[in-house]
């Protein structure tokens, strides 16, 4: 089925009426049988459904036959006049009989057809009663009228429809985003007592005199954990309606935050997202005019479920986040766009030099004025193809891993000193007003520590995470979470001791979220472990991450991706207690993740191939080492995305080719790590030290042990004037021992 064609057609039709309504469905029926038969489909569930719990019909006229007329009595309500009719029920406004309160209801009373429907409309009321909230209408009174018909009465909403009120009071973007983070709130509680809406439109979403958004008409609601009826019509609005609705495939939360998108894009430009044939949807991005809200409507209204926001919730925080200025969470930031938003929304950024802005937001000056100033004639060239590319998306190209930042400016040139000025002259701003704008000044060092770690720079990257854990008292969870991150790339420039202290610092910074809370736990104690070298921590490292992971719903796409990086954790933790069954279980754990997604997850597929290669090498299997990092590098090879993983993989291969005395191999390993290091860490790393070290041992192999034992001694000098990793310092002698025997 066409679905764009579909609701086309539909559309085209609901604005005929009488013979014309008919002369051109008879037309299509000749031409296209199957959509004619569809259409009446739609047109008969939308009527079956559309009044059975619906509290105002705008423009509808009142039926010439009804239960009910003017002055007619139901409980202690007496009917005003009818709001509309559909073949599941009426509904009627309505006022209190006994005068004792001056009090407008909207009264809903079944047309008893079947036992199934009558059921519907009981457990309806049921549900209903459940929502107190002040962004809902809520129930008033129940029971059976002389009819015998069961009604139920519900607060009588006075108020526009969302986009009328929007076009009429001519709303701005934050007010009418500011309606929507209301209906988010309002859908939020719903879904937190298992209800899903599942009618989400203008007619459904009020706007009171007071300006309040009001959720209205449950009437097609249904439970989160209720399976799908085969006897019940599936009624919805074709026009607002998720792909899953029209496939007619089980709802979730997942439906709502797909119409809230819809209606989103309605409010924001006057139109709808284009249906496609296959019921998903394409958002406007031009005429939204705006990448992030783009993403976030994107997001909200992708085809696939699980590809949507994980709650309303987590949609309003988004639209929230946009509205303040803030990165959102549906088109993630590179560091420059992170701090493009920092410069729009912080006075310590905005107080930069000129200079300093033009060397890292793009678009302050062209590029071909820096491209003057590269020393290689070459890179010139590339920066003057560039010529006119005055956005941040150019220079995104050189930020995405200091590999492309090399490949692009060569780093001893006069445009290379002046984008580390910049950053610098950022970073002592902040320092400056560190007393005075405490909050601007962690977003600095936010941005600048997770800049400098996307480079490789882990020095810097250090230096901030130093500064950032000097204001634990005042980080957000977000602030906290980057320290938490920044703590393995410190490794090295701060002494071990103090980076545990450093975790043990952020346990007050745990999410609230019973789940949230159990990851951010485990993750937490198996980076300690792998610093302490307890055995009790790896013990509760493996302990709570098996809890954690029993808790996620591993089916689930953004569960399972969410919870990869503690099964890479679990990993170390279980092979620290000789685990190593236990070990392999997390690692194919990762692997299933990735046979039965074809998505990227939070952890690449090759480090789960890695992880085993670590379980085979902790238990001397070499080959079966070499194994599985064969078929991690078949992954990586080509592929720009990781060379950082690229530089571990090549280091933990020539690992194994030195423990069977593969000494071609092992030098063609360790120079292409040597290679790939230095490009994204420069000569002062322990990666490059490690490659050395290997290269040291090709050396000795060659019968250079002289040689080989000055540069071992030189790389354990530089490694403990770093405070360096105790462990790389002892393997480092072990090489030198094995020098003295060959």
């Amino acid at each position: 089925m066409d679905w764009a064609l579909l609701t086309q057609t539909v559309e085209r039709l609901d604005t005929l009426e009488g013979m014309d309504f008919l002369h051109e469905l008879s037309e299509i029926e000749e031409t296209d049988p199957d959509l004619a038969a569809r259409v009446k489909n739609l047109r008969s569930n939308r009527w079956n459904a559309s009044s059975f719990m619906q509290t105002r019909m705008p423009g509808a006229q009142e039926p010439r036959t009804t239960m009910f007329g003017a002055g007619d009595k139901i409980g202690v309500w007496e009917i005003a006049e009818c709001l509309g009719a559909g073949g599941m029920g009426e509904v009627y406004r309505a006022t209190r009989a006994d005068k004792l309160f001056d009090q407008q209801v909207a009264l809903k009373i079944a047309k008893i057809k079947t036992k199934s429907f009558r059921n519907r409309f009981e457990s309806e009321r049921q549900r209903l009663a459940q929502l107190e909230h002040p962004n809902i209408a809520r129930i008033i009174d129940g029971g059976t009228a002389d009819n015998g018909g069961p009604y139920l009465t519900m607060e009588f909403v006075d108020g526009m429809p969302i986009d009328a009120f929007v076009k009429a009071n001519q709303l701005g973007r934050e007010a009418r985003l500011g309606l929507i983070g209301e209906l988010c709130v309002a859908l939020s509680h719903a879904h937190g007592r298992l209800v899903l809406h599942r009618d989400i439109k203008p007619d459904n979403v009020l706007v009171n005199t007071d300006g309040m958004a009001r959720l209205i008409d449950f009437g097609v609601a249904s439970l989160l954990d209720e399976p799908v009826r085969e006897d019940e019509p599936g009624p919805l609005t074709l026009r607002f309606a998720a792909p899953e609705q029209l496939l007619g495939q089980p709802v979730s939360a997942a439906t709502d935050v797909f119409a809230v998108g819809m209606l989103a894009h309605l409010l924001e430009i006057g139109a709808l997202p284009k249906r496609l044939p296959d019921g998903g949807v394409l958002v406007d991005v031009k005429a939204l005019a705006d990448e992030d809200l783009s993403a976030i409507l994107g997001k909200a209204t992708a085809f696939d479920p699980s590809d949507r926001y994980a709650s309303a919730d987590a949609l309003g925080d988004d639209l929230r986040r946009f509205v303040e200025g803030f990165p959102v969470a549906a088109r993630p930031l590179s560091p420059l766009r992170r701090l493009r938003k920092l410069v729009a929304r912080n006075t310590l950024a905005s107080a930069m030099s000129a200079a300093a802005i033009a060397a890292v937001v793009a678009g302050v000056i062209g590029v071909s004025v820096f491209a003057v100033r590269a020393d290689d004639e070459a890179k010139s060239a590339r920066f003057a193809e560039q010529q006119g590319a005055r956005t941040i998306e150019f220079y995104e190209t050189i930020n995405g891993g200091y590999t492309r930042f090399t490949s692009s400016i060569d780093p001893t040139s006069a445009l290379a000193e002046e984008y580390s000025k910049a950053l610098l002259e950022l970073e002592a701003k902040a320092d400056a007003n560190a007393q005075t704008d405490y909050q601007g000044t962690l977003q600095t060092y936010v941005f600048l520590a997770e800049f400098y770690a996307d480079q490789g720079r882990d020095r810097d990257a250090s230096r901030l995470g130093e500064k950032l854990s000097n204001h634990v008292t005042e980080l957000t969870y977000a602030s906290a979470f980057t320290l938490f991150g920044l703590v393995h790339l410190s490794r090295g420039f701060v002494e071990d001791q103090k980076l545990v202290e450093r975790l043990d610092m952020l346990y007050e910074f745990f999410s609230a979220d019973r789940v949230a809370h159990s990851f951010d736990l485990a993750i937490n104690r198996c980076v300690r472990s792998e610093f302490t070298a307890d055995k009790s921590d790896a013990q509760q490292c493996v302990d709570l991450a098996k809890d954690h992971i029993a808790k996620v719903d591993m089916q689930n796409y953004s569960e399972a991706s969410g919870v990869l990086p503690l099964l890479a954790y679990g990993v170390d933790g279980a092979l620290a207690l000789k685990e190593f069954d236990q070990a392999t279980a997390f690692a194919k754990s990762g692997l299933q993740f990735y046979e039965n997604e074809s998505r990227p997850g939070s952890v690449p597929e090759p480090s789960f191939w890695m992880n085993l290669s670590d379980i085979a090498q902790a238990q001397e299997d070499w080959p079966a080492s070499i194994e599985n990092l064969t078929k991690a590098n078949a992954l990586i090879e080509g592929d720009q995305r990781f060379p950082w993983l690229e530089v571990s993989l090549m280091l933990e291969m020539a690992q194994s080719n030195l423990a069977i005395k593969d000494f071609k191999n092992l030098e063609a390993s360790a120079r292409k790590a040597l290679n790939q290091a230095e490009q994204l860490y420069g000569s002062d790393h322990h990666h490059v030290r490690d490659a050395r070290s290997y290269l040291a041992m090709v050396q000795a192999d060659n019968g250079q042990r002289s040689e080989a034992t000055s540069m071992l001694q030189q790389i354990i000098a530089e490694e403990e004037a770093r405070n360096g990793n105790a462990e790389a310092v002892r393997r480092y002698n072990d090489m030198l021992a094995t020098i003295a025997q060959m």
